[in-house]
């Protein structure tokens, strides 16, 4: 759940050699943090958490993923970690063509059960989640012309180095006519109601869903 496990000599730590600077002036802010978790048989692995940072002491890090979850990290199993620049506001939109949203933007996975809270459910992957059935699913959309293309999908791997490139790209992508007017109608739709936005990934917080739900709430 945004969390990637690896090791000192593994793929995940090659992709990922920062120091740590982050400190109480990154709060609110997203970030990626690196650190060093105990393992579930025992010892240690690395991981990475991606959310907002919420507190930055001498002694520990606080960073709420997009899941809601808290997560904890003492400064001295901190390896690595820096903000994540925000996305370009509103791509391909002047502020006059963007409805003012007054209601929640959730970001849940596919899988989950539904909740009287979700409001308007909408999935934003590209492909339909594997193993799910369409009746169980209980979508109110499914918004594949606002989802990453097959190509930016396939280079991202949801790999927490590339995420910063990975917003951009994307972004970039949601100008384009098709998928801009697909995030317009997300817009007008957050505009009304509560909405929740739907993916298959464990990894929410690096997900393109995050991505979305970041832009929908900058028109707040």
């Amino acid at each position: 759940m945004g969390e990637e496990p690896g090791s000192p000599s593994g793929r995940g730590s090659q992709r990922f050699r920062l120091e740590v600077r982050l400190s109480a002036r990154d709060v609110g802010e997203r970030a990626v943090i690196r650190w060093r978790r105990p393992a579930p048989g025992g010892g240690e692995e690395i991981a990475d958490v991606l959310g907002v940072l919420e507190a930055a002491d001498g002694s520990s890090l606080r960073i709420r993923k997009a899941s809601g979850e808290l997560v904890t990290i003492p400064r001295n199993r901190a390896l690595a970690g820096k903000r994540i620049p925000p996305p370009p506001r509103n791509p391909g939109a002047s502020r006059k063509e963007v409805p003012v949203m007054t209601t929640e933007v959730r970001v849940r996975r596919v899988y989950d059960e539904p909740s009287p809270e979700d409001g308007t459910r909408v999935l934003v992957d590209r492909v339909w989640p594997r193993g799910l059935r369409k009746d169980a699913a209980r979508l109110d959309e499914w918004a594949k012309d606002v989802a990453p293309s097959t190509g930016l999908r396939t280079w991202y791997e949801h790999d927490p180095a590339k995420f910063a490139e990975f917003r951009r790209r994307y972004a970039a992508e949601l100008a384009e006519p098709g998928p801009h007017d697909a995030l317009a109608r997300l817009r007008a739709e957050a505009a009304s109601r509560p909405l929740t936005l739907l993916t298959a990934t464990k990894e929410l917080d690096l997900s393109q869903a995050t991505v979305l739900a970041d832009l929908l709430r900058q028109d707040r």
